[in-house]
């Protein structure tokens, strides 16, 4: 679509720090370059080494087929157009193993599996492994952990950690799901070679809730309301809400 003095910012990141972003170019037209050389009425910015600077494209520079690779779990990509006089530019995205021995992932949409390498077999060995858990809007969340055979001293764990700092940390089974504050988690996993044979899985699932919902604004009803469960009286033990605004 030609949309002139438009500007976009897309931020890919990977889940796991065992995996790479990679952009497949599939059609790639913008305005070409001026005289001199430079980007100065359309270009795509790919930010690939940091998420603060990277190579300017424009013209056909990208061709249909070819790869941009990440250096690590971000690839940041600027968009600014002052003609709009090209049909622009389409990617698929796709991630990399990067690591040797790697945690394995499975995203759904609805919920998110996260287990040892190789499982249900044991993994021996070293392993650092990281994964992140952002839902797109307030949710309920959970997690089961459907198996989790790891020392019973702890010394190896599943650590959880919630945007509002709560950490868990997890070496054995429990009874049912347990359930996690807040929409944003990071969970990590760390072993030494010493440790003999260990294996999990466990899987991120958020459920709807009344007590969990955007409240959404405009120009013609610039006002919004939410409250307690039960308000006026008491509200029930363990409650936890998320309102977004």
């Amino acid at each position: 679509m030609r949309v002139p003095g438009s500007g976009c910012v897309w931020w890919v990141r990977s889940p796991d720090d065992c995996l790479t972003p990679v952009l497949t170019v599939n059609d790639f037209v913008l305005f070409g370059k001026a005289t001199n050389r430079q980007c100065l009425w359309d270009r795509l910015e790919i930010r690939t080494q940091s998420i603060h600077y990277g190579n300017e494209y424009c013209g056909t520079d990208l061709k249909p087929g070819q790869k941009v690779v990440g250096e690590g779990r971000d690839i940041v990509l600027f968009f600014s157009s002052n003609l709009g006089w090209r049909r622009g530019f389409q990617f698929t995205v796709s991630f990399r193993y990067t690591c040797r021995s790697s945690c394995l992932v499975s995203d759904t949409g609805k919920s998110l599996s996260w287990s040892s390498p190789f499982y249900p077999e044991d993994y021996q060995g070293q392993l650092y492994c990281s994964i992140t858990v952002n839902k797109e809007q307030p949710t309920k969340m959970f997690l089961a952990l459907n198996s989790v055979n790891l020392p019973a001293d702890c010394r190896e764990s599943i650590k959880i950690t919630s945007a509002h700092g709560t950490v868990a940390r997890i070496c054995r089974n429990s009874n049912g799901p347990l359930q996690l504050p807040g929409s944003f988690h990071t969970a990590s996993f760390a072993s030494n070679a010493t440790s003999g044979s260990q294996s999990w899985a466990v899987t991120f699932f958020g459920l709807s809730s009344w007590c969990h919902k955007v409240v959404t604004l405009s120009k013609a009803r610039s006002a919004g309301s939410f409250s307690s469960p039960r308000f006026p009286k008491k509200y029930p033990k363990h409650t936890e809400c998320e309102w977004w605004i």
